[in-house]
């Protein structure tokens, strides 16, 4: 097949190793949460990134009272960082995952991290109410699409991760070309065995899904598949359909929904699930 990547990004790890990666190097919406010092307020994140070398940083709006809260704790604070990822779509709300991590935050001179730091960082740290910050992470739970993972920070991947953050609503909108009858067929497929593939999770249609029986929804994207939500009159299923190869672009991601669609989709025409 011509046209994908021969050097597949993390082909070596489990999924939700990958995924925690993505949401730490700066994928979904991050809050810091002191949660020894009932008194100290949320702490937004205004940028976050993993580093080639495993550290984890972040960019902090500090309110006014913090220090007057917290006093000399804030130099070594233990806290809770919490990233969560939504899908890539303007009509409905859908959390494809969350992750966890507990440990010691510590704050540090920007200055001597420029090399390390992304753009969003410059511009978050324009602001004397903005902090640089490094959390050193003893726990780390995911709550992913096939369900609760405990994982060891020391063993996450340190290179990128296709998608990354900047890459993500490309590999979205490049699915969604496709239209969601092929997903729906291609879900279908998974789910009776004729396409490769994974049933993730299933889980009883709540009273709020009523609205959106019948839709499949392309809810992320992976080098190896892309995950949707298909949403049965009763029942909610988390689908992995596999991609013929590895991607690591969303020009790749396009061609393989393409050839998903030209080679699982157009020659047969199975009934719909009941």
């Amino acid at each position: 097949m011509v046209g994908f990547s021969s050097d597949p990004q993390g082909d070596d790890l489990t999924p939700p190793a990958q995924l925690a990666a993505r949401l730490l190097q700066g994928a979904g919406r991050a809050v810091v949460h002191a949660y020894a010092e009932p008194a100290a307020p949320a702490l937004s994140v205004l940028a976050h990134d993993r580093t080639p070398d495993g550290r984890i940083l972040v960019a902090l709006h500090l309110p006014a009272d913090l220090t007057t809260i917290l006093g000399s704790q804030w130099h070594a604070l233990a806290v809770r960082l919490h990233v969560e990822k939504l899908a890539e779509l303007p009509s409905v709300r859908i959390q494809t995952a969350d992750v966890h991590a507990l440990g010691t935050l510590r704050t540090l001179d920007p200055a001597a991290e420029l090399a390390e730091l992304n753009w969003e960082f410059d511009l978050a740290l324009g602001s004397d109410q903005v902090v640089l910050a490094e959390l050193t992470v003893e726990r780390l739970l995911l709550h992913g699409p096939s369900g609760v993972s405990r994982l060891d920070p020391a063993t996450l991947p340190t290179q990128r991760i296709f998608p990354s953050a900047w890459e993500s609503l490309d590999a979205i909108d490049a699915v969604m070309v496709a239209g969601e009858g092929v997903l729906t067929k291609l879900a279908e497929g998974v789910t009776l065995g004729i396409v490769a593939g994974e049933i993730l999770n299933e889980a009883p249609a709540g009273p709020h899904s009523a609205l959106h029986a019948g839709h499949t929804y392309p809810v992320d994207v992976t080098a190896d598949s892309v995950t949707v939500l298909h949403v049965g009159e009763h029942t909610l299923r988390t689908i992995a359909i596999e991609f013929p190869e590895p991607v690591s672009s969303a020009a790749e991601v396009a061609l393989a929904v393409d050839f998903l669609r030209t080679h699982e989709v157009t020659p047969y025409a199975w009934a719909p699930e009941a």
